[in-house]
């Protein structure tokens, strides 16, 4: 039974990446992806890029791994540099932006200066960002800098800095420590680079606790606090972005299959799991009971149902829509399973697969993760109509450089994702059907969900692990 269900997991990942990399090769010209007219990037430059990664890996590679005393050397001076360059960009093109991110920022200022927060619309929607608004909060009280929201977005640039940290150990875990070093390829521009660390939101968290959970399993032996951690950063992670919890499903799926963890005698390790969740939990509600919330009354919050019904629907393909938000709050959840229902069917009627190939575009199909597209994002400002520095120039819509950076992402991007099939080259190890299984998880997320690139960012460090675990397979194969 287990080796069934492995190969099945196998067959899923291979069948999910054909479908991706045939909507992205062959499909891109034929759907209109939110506001990117701009960006077009070449499939045959995508196929030279990849070709040179592969050329590049074998030249560096050749020579013996490096020591761990040298790769904790540059791995120091790396993050180091890059985290100065993240701080210095900050610095030059941080500004408040709207949304999600501008309500909660409301809600940390309300209870700064009211030591609670009450009829709040938006946490009465969204309950699930009461977890990030009371970490946040106590972050604010912090005596660091002064203004607060500065510190925020300095402590924001940190647990990326730190997620790219733990991507890189996770590499040199799974495969060595010159490997450890070469992935910051990947690493540097669609991670350090991207300006989502600009952003502090959930993702950004999400990030962080997928990193650490990723690191943690790749360790050859794994201990009972281990095993606590893994389990509090998925639990508490998951309170902040449910989506934390897919990596520690794929554990699971892992454990059972290879006979580990769970099969075991140990029950100390059972100890270990319930104490951790118990904490997780005590702790999540030790942050949210500092802000006294108090809900907008005769108002619903939204479920799981509200992003299985905006997941359905057919005008935005699955996309955020104002009036679907609208409706889970004022109507219910009822409302929103009648919804998903209706849209469900209608898709079947108009064809599945091509509401398939616009959600898998939307979420895919943009390197930057969808850098400026939510709602009005960048505010009206003078330095977002007129960038007055290479930062904005390059990183804000109005700059001289803005589609560059959106192509030169997207043309990383996709190089990354024609790599992903090859993992399965010479069978999957345990470690690397983790790495799989987790895709496949985050894959399925954006299908039944709402459809959202910046989902994609939480597990990015994921799927660059892949993705030079693959290069590596073909490296070998080319060797012998």
């Amino acid at each position: 039974m287990r080796k069934v269900l492995k190969k099945i997991i196998i067959s899923i990942f291979l069948l999910l990446l054909l479908l991706l990399l045939y909507i992205i090769l062959f499909k891109t010209d034929q759907v209109y992806i939110l506001k990117r007219e701009s960006v077009n990037i070449s499939k045959i430059l995508v196929i030279a890029l990849d070709l040179i990664f592969i050329f590049l890996y074998v030249v560096l590679v050749q020579r013996k791994d490096i020591s761990i005393k040298r790769y904790y050397v540059l791995l120091t001076i790396i993050q180091a540099l890059f985290l100065i360059i993240q701080l210095t960009i900050l610095l030059n093109i941080r500004f408040d932006t709207s949304w999600d991110v501008e309500s909660i920022r409301n809600a940390v200022n309300t209870y700064i200066k009211n030591g609670s927060i009450t009829n709040n619309d938006y946490l009465t929607k969204y309950p699930n960002n009461l977890l990030l608004v009371g970490i946040l909060s106590v972050l604010a009280k912090l005596p660091l800098i002064g203004k607060y929201y500065l510190t925020t977005l300095i402590f924001n640039t940190l647990i990326v800095n730190l997620s790219v940290l733990f991507i890189s150990l996770s590499v040199k875990n799974f495969h060595s420590n010159k490997a450890g070093i070469l992935v910051y390829i990947f690493l540097i521009p669609l991670i350090l680079l991207n300006p989502w660390f600009i952003i502090p939101y959930s993702d950004t968290f999400a990030l962080f606790f997928i990193s650490i959970i990723t690191y943690i399993y790749s360790k050859k032996e794994k201990d009972n606090k281990d095993i606590f951690l893994i389990i509090f950063l998925s639990i508490f992670g998951a309170f902040i972005k449910p989506m934390v919890i897919i990596p520690l499903i794929s554990i699971i799926i892992c454990e059972f299959i290879y006979k580990d963890i769970i099969i075991t005698k140990d029950y100390k390790k059972y100890i270990t799991i319930i104490l951790s969740i118990i904490v997780a939990i005590l702790i999540k509600d030790g942050f949210i009971n500092i802000l006294h919330f108090t809900p907008v009354k005769d108002k619903y919050s939204t479920t799981v149902f509200h992003f299985l019904a905006m997941g359905q629907n057919p005008t935005t393909s699955g996309f955020y829509n104002y009036m679907d938000e609208m409706n889970s709050y004022n109507l219910g959840y009822k409302y929103d399973i009648n919804q998903f229902k209706k849209r469900f069917k209608i898709n079947l009627e108009q064809g599945q697969l091509k509401f398939i190939t616009n959600k898998i575009l939307i979420s895919f199909g943009d390197g930057s993760f969808a850098w400026g597209l939510y709602g009005t994002f960048f505010p009206e400002i003078e330095s977002i109509k007129n960038p007055k520095n290479i930062f904005q120039e390059i990183y804000y819509e109005k700059g001289k450089y803005y589609n560059n950076y959106l192509n030169t992402s997207n043309l990383i991007w996709f190089c990354l994702l024609l790599f992903l099939p090859f993992i399965l080259l010479k069978g999957v190890n345990k470690n690397e059907l983790f790495l799989v299984t987790s895709f496949i998880g985050i894959f399925l997320f954006i299908l039944i969900f709402e459809t959202c690139s910046r989902y994609l960012y939480c597990f990015s460090g994921i799927l660059i692990v892949i993705t030079f675990l693959a290069i590596n397979k073909i490296y070998d194969i080319l060797k012998n």
